[in-house]
Formats: C-alpha cells, sequence, structure tokens
C-alpha cells in the first residue's frame, strides 16, 4: 500500500493516495515513512495539525530521519515558530551533517526575506559560501526538494542580474557534484 500510495501522489490523486497510505499504517503500524508521507499529504489538504501530528510520529518512529525533522521545522517556521524550526534544523543536522536540504535549509530558510540592501547582500554572501561548500565536497546528500521551494526563493523574489549568476552557479554545482540523489525528480512533470 505505500508503494500505490506514492504512485497514487505523483499521479495527483490525493484523496486515493490518503487512503493507501492509512491502509499501510495498519499493516505495518512501526514504519516511520508512512507518516512522513501522511503529513506530507495533510499540507495539500491543508490539515496543518494533523501534519504536525504525523511528523511527530514518524520522529518517535525513527528519531534519526532528518528530513522529518526539516520538514516540521520548515511547518513551524511559516507558523511563527522559529526557535522550534530552528530547533529541529539543527536536530537535522546532528542526525545527518552531510544532507544538502538541511545545511541550506539551516542557514538560509530562517531569516525572513530580508527588505533592505545590506541584509539582501548578506543572503547572497551566504549562497556564495554554500556553492563554494558544494563545490569543495563531493560526500553532500540531496533525497528531496525543498532546497527548490525555500531557499531558492530568496533569490528568485529579489530577481536580480547577479541573482541570475547565483542561481546558476548553484544548478551547475549541484549538477557536478557526484553522489547526489533527487528522488523526486521526474523527466516528463519538469520538462512539460
Amino acid at each position: 500500500y505505500s508503494n500505490l500510495g506514492n504512485i497514487l501522489q505523483k499521479k495527483g490523486d490525493i484523496k486515493e493516495s490518503i487512503y493507501a497510505f492509512n491502509e499501510a499504517k495498519k499493516i505495518r503500524p512501526e514504519f516511520f515513512g508512512v507518516y512522513n508521507n501522511l503529513a506530507g499529504l495533510m499540507l495539500k489538504v491543508r490539515d496543518t495539525e494533523q501534519a504536525i501530528k504525523y511528523y511527530k510520529k514518524c520522529l518517535k518512529l525513527n528519531p534519526d530521519f532528518s528530513e522529518a525533522y526539516v520538514n516540521l521545522g520548515i511547518l513551524l517556521r511559516e507558523g511563527d515558530e522559529v526557535e522550534e524550526a530552528r530547533r529541529l534544523f539543527k536536530k537535522a543536522l546532528t542526525k545527518n551533517p552531510n544532507d544538502l536540504s538541511c545545511n541550506i535549509n539551516y542557514k538560509l530558510y530562517l531569516s525572513k526575506v530580508p527588505t533592505n540592501n545590506e541584509q539582501i547582500q548578506a543572503e547572497r554572501e551566504e549562497y556564495k559560501k554554500q556553492i563554494l561548500l558544494l563545490k569543495q565536497s563531493k560526500n553532500l546528500k540531496f533525497d528531496y526538494n525543498l532546497i527548490f521551494s525555500t531557499s531558492c526563493f530568496f533569490l528568485v523574489y529579489h530577481n536580480y542580474e547577479n541573482d541570475k549568476f547565483i542561481l546558476n552557479d548553484l544548478a551547475n554545482s549541484l549538477s557536478n557534484i557526484k553522489g547526489i540523489v533527487d528522488k523526486s525528480f521526474n523527466k516528463e512533470k519538469q520538462l512539460d
């Protein structure tokens, strides 16, 4: 049922995907991944409270699963629980210090989109530092798409010419690192 839930979710059938994951949960209630998937689906149907419960259940079952710390941190940050979000990002980094998304989200997601030039320049410099780390490391892991829906929002939001160069450098750096795994990429979906 868990595999079926993933397939249905990729097809966009949220209601049936939730049903399949709930069936998987009945069969293997100790499988932490089901709760992480259900939490994401709850967000799609705008049930934030249930999403938080599922992320917490996922972490109770597997306290080493850094993706759930990041997901819950993002959710809480959007609800203005900045300190708890920061704690969760730090926890994710202690569990998986080489996870690219944990690193970038911790460094960049917690700051509000800046409105003054000094802060904007500081954010650009932070991106450049992170890109330099990417270029120097060959052991980074990227298992999900959070970087493109959170951190890059800042640069896209401001859309300055030199930000386009930074985004291009980020894309090239990611392309050149061996060992980066993006399990969510779908050729047909991305190239439509």
